[in-house]
């Protein structure tokens, strides 16, 4: 098939001891995965990823177990354990798994439930007293009903030490399952039950202070200022040990897919998916002892149901096709509290921390079908499109922590602009007191998302955004030997907009990101020899960007320079991967892979750090270092 995909076998990720996402992107070129604060992890893809640890912001790599989403990268943290294979398909998708994937698609496939009894696992161990564990069981209950019980875990000790005192940090401590049934009622119908789900204790990690950059150097606490920088060292941090990171997060899942044989050529499939996944945790984010800017707590929910249903025929005929169509119904609710009495603008604006919470709910609808016409046994024609519909709701709002200090602050500020005394550029004081905010929410309204003029009165940031698209896929292969494939592809995928999690004052941060879409030319070869035991795989491509989402900044009226999320009008990548395996003699397997990214911005006037506008045409886009080797 001509088509840029990376297929790891499950014995390949057991020889290769590939039991984690960062073990996984080191095995396959282009892809690359990225921890954050919040264990929300982040993949690119060809370098195309959102650094957005929000638990609401879709991923632009769309990840599926057995083609069931994971609709938000959170949710995917322990899904590669007990595997057959992991699939990853590269550039735009543009049908079956052509939502949100600007970059690609990781399609984890899970052992199967066999036809006889079977058992087995593995255990290990490593530095710092790592025990990592997997365990199965499988094979029939009845002569229709097959079933595979899957168990995994992980424990070990702290790997971060505290430079300034004796303490540590880093504890794993994971364990999961995953239940599938294969039922077999009839003979024209099949049904594949998976009940999965995991717990996290594990410690987030603390990042090392490295600078100091004060917004007011002249109100800096003496602390912060004399706390030493981060030795040269990987395993040196620090943390506030009052409020030490923590983690207690969990998921579970269960789908249904259903699989009809309507007549000897055409096939109806269903697959039905609900996932619950809730985090409670606390995570450093200034790297020292003090509560320079620390959230202590970092806990929500999201509740996620798809349904998918699809109709094709048998492949193997010169006209392959699918139709089909999905719905998914989502609700993620996030909370933040942050502490920072110990920052520099603390004593300015007299109070030490705020709450933050973020209340989304998605609706997404779409339409896809695809279809592959062999002209004759040499060339072979593809084709697919996909439209999708997609409602965000956002409500969002920052508030005073219970201390009284944050909403004094406010209250005093919004009565300064509406009496006068803090003057804002294009805005008429109204002369009218702002009643105190008290538990409420704080922003001020500094937009005009309703037509009206900005009021800058505090309350809760309400929005709506809308958005629809037709994302496509065509492209031709050539066969020039039973052994040698050259293909053509052109393909334009998008990902849907989100709104951010923010501690903001007006509602200028809170504003979403609009849709982004990519156009992807890509040319590609697969060569076997040696009877098999030599594949070449390369790939080359150009990827046309528009409306990039990116985290950037904005000049807030009231704080000055704030981050915020942002669209690049125009960027560009060029790329080339590939990838080359030997089996000489059976048993050995040598492999070598690599890539080559270029990327830069075409087209975007920003802001420099001190809020001036700046081009930034010919930049490197952020998280693509240019050119980037793998």
């Amino acid at each position: 098939m001509g088509l840029a995909i990376t297929a790891l076998s499950g014995d390949t990720l057991k020889s290769q001891n590939i039991v984690s996402l960062s073990d996984l992107a080191n095995s396959i070129p282009g892809l690359s995965y990225a921890p954050s604060a919040t264990q929300t992890p982040v993949y690119t893809l060809r370098g195309v990823g959102f650094y957005e640890t929000s638990l609401a912001a879709y991923p632009t790599t769309s990840v599926y177990v057995d083609q069931v989403p994971l609709s938000f990268p959170a949710l995917s943290t322990h899904a590669n354990f007990d595997l057959e294979r992991v699939e990853v398909l590269k550039g735009p998708q543009g049908t079956l798994f052509g939502q949100n994937s600007t970059g690609g698609a990781i399609n984890f496939i899970a052992a199967k439930p066999t036809n006889s009894f079977e058992m087995g696992g593995d255990i290990s161990y490593g530095r710092f007293n790592r025990i990592e564990g997997n365990a199965y069981v499988s094979g029939p209950l009845t002569d229709t009903l097959r079933a595979r019980l899957a168990v995994t875990g992980a424990h070990a000790d702290d790997w971060q030490r505290s430079y300034t005192r004796n303490d540590k940090l880093g504890e794993v401590a994971y364990y999961g399952a995953r239940l599938l049934l294969d039922w077999d009622p009839v003979d024209t119908v099949s049904v594949e039950i998976n009940l999965n789900g995991w717990r996290d204790r594990s410690d987030p990690q603390a990042p090392q202070y490295q600078t100091l950059l004060s917004q007011s150097p002249a109100t800096t606490v003496p602390g912060l200022r004399a706390f030493p920088f981060s030795p040269f060292n990987a395993r040196a941090a620090d943390w506030t040990p009052s409020t030490r990171p923590h983690a207690d997060n969990r998921l579970l899942q269960g789908s249904a897919r259903i699989n009809w044989d309507v007549t000897s050529d055409i096939t109806v499939t269903s697959i039905t998916s609900y996932v619950d996944y809730k985090p409670d945790q606390g995570f450093e984010t200034d790297g020292t002892t003090l509560m320079a800017d620390d959230f202590i707590v970092d806990k929500g929910r999201i509740k996620s149901f798809s349904q998918e249903l699809r109709i094709a025929n048998r492949p193997s005929g010169a006209l392959r096709w699918v139709l089909g169509a999905n719905y998914e119904k989502s609700h993620v609710y996030e909370y933040q509290l942050q502490t920072l009495s110990d920052i520099s603008t603390a004593p300015i604006f007299g109070y030490t921390g705020a709450y933050v919470y973020s209340d989304q709910r998605m609706r997404n609808y779409a339409f896809f079908a695809n279809a592959e016409y062999d002209i004759n046994e040499r060339i072979t024609l593809k084709g697919g499109a996909r439209y999708t519909n997609a409602r965000r709701t956002a409500a969002t709002c920052t508030g005073d922590p219970g201390d009284g200090t944050f909403a004094a602050a406010f209250d005093g500020l919004a009565n300064a602009i509406q009496l006068g005394s803090f003057p804002v550029a294009g805005f008429t004081p109204t002369g009218v007191p702002v009643p105190p905010i008290g538990a409420g929410c704080a922003p001020l309204d500094n937009t005009t998302l309703d037509g009206t003029p900005a009021t800058y009165l505090p309350g809760e940031f309400r929005d709506m955004l809308k958005e629809d698209n037709v994302s496509w896929r065509a492209g031709v292969d050539f066969k020039v030997s039973g052994n040698a494939l050259l293909y053509v592809n052109v393909a334009k995928g998008y990902k849907a907009g989100s709104f951010p999690i923010a501690s903001a004052a007006t509602f200028e941060q809170f504003l979403p990101v609009t849709q982004e879409s990519l156009l992807s030319y890509e040319a590609g070869f697969k060569l076997s020899a040696l009877e098999r035991r030599l594949q070449i795989v390369g790939a080359g491509f150009y990827y046309d960007y528009k409306d990039k989402q990116l985290r950037s900044k904005i000049v807030d009226p009231i704080f000055g320079v704030l981050d915020a999320l942002d669209n690049i009008p125009k960027s560009r990548m060029i790329g080339a991967e590939l990838d080359v395996t030997l089996t000489p003699v059976p048993g050995l397997t040598l492999a070598a892979s690599g890539s080559i990214l270029d990327s830069k911005v075409t087209k975007f006037v920003g802001l420099d750090t001190a809020g001036g506008p700046m081009d930034y045409k010919g930049s490197v886009i952020p998280y693509t270092p240019n050119p980037a080797y793998s």
